[in-house]
């Protein structure tokens, strides 16, 4: 397929980037959820050395630093790409940011950890 836009062949892209995400035309998403997975898991990598250092990062810290640094870019558009069957990979990069901040180094069966417990007055 041929289009001119003002006298100028416009090449056919296999997978255009609008707004941020990357298209396909199957609309499965898999080519801009590896693209996100890769962004998040640098990103996890600067928290996990924010949550190692010596003169240790109080959970605060690591909860605004994941919810700025990870969670915003793994949210963009999650509306869009709930329906793939990809993003089992972007959870588990989620699951992984949790444990740095609780400090677990597997799935804990607390109900509740310390930087989310609610508390009720009655």
């Amino acid at each position: 397929m041929s289009v001119c836009f003002y006298g100028e062949k416009i090449k056919n892209e296999k997978t255009p980037v609008y707004l941020g995400i990357t298209l396909y035309r199957t609309l499965i998403f898999k080519t801009h959820l590896y693209k996100v997975l890769t962004k998040l898991k640098t990103r996890i990598g600067l928290i996990n050395k924010l949550a190692s250092t010596t003169w240790g990062a109080p959970t605060s810290v690591l909860r605004t630093s994941s919810l700025a640094l990870v969670y915003s870019a793994a949210e963009y558009c999650a509306p869009v790409l709930t329906g793939s069957a990809h993003t089992e990979e972007i959870d588990i990069q989620l699951r992984r940011s949790m444990r740095i901040i609780s400090d677990t180094v597997l799935s804990t069966n607390k109900q509740w950890p310390p930087f989310l417990h609610i508390t009720s007055s009655y």
